[in-house]
């Protein structure tokens, strides 16, 4: 009989965390207290604020996003900061499943914001 073990890269970093360099590869995932989060660039020109949805900048690594008041079908909001505000230009951790609450700077309907 073969066992098989989950392997996943443990972080000592804090899903709180922002960096101005990556401390770990983009896009990588990690799992803390049953959420999950994905490493990030801030691509947009401003601040992301704890609460905010974010989208996917197109064109840039797959793993840079921005702080989002519109999001549809064409651009969804992919995850929440959760914990600290991402500078511009910085790196850190986006909640991509779980529970939060966040911050709608528009209107918001039942399937989008708009």
């Amino acid at each position: 009989m073969s066992m098989q073990f989950f392997t996943a890269t443990a972080y000592e970093e804090s899903v709180s965390a922002v960096t101005a360099t990556p401390s770990v590869e983009l896009g990588a995932r990690r799992y803390w207290k049953g959420e999950e989060y994905v490493y990030c660039y801030n691509a947009g020109g401003a601040s992301i604020a704890a609460a905010l949805g974010v989208v996917v900048v197109t064109g840039a690594s797959g793993y840079s996003v921005a702080a989002t008041s519109h999001a549809d079908t064409v651009n969804p909001c992919v995850g929440v900061v959760k914990h600290a505000a991402i500078a511009a230009g910085s790196y850190g951790w986006v909640m991509t499943k779980g529970f939060t609450t966040i911050t709608t700077v528009s209107n918001v309907t039942a399937d989008y914001w708009a």
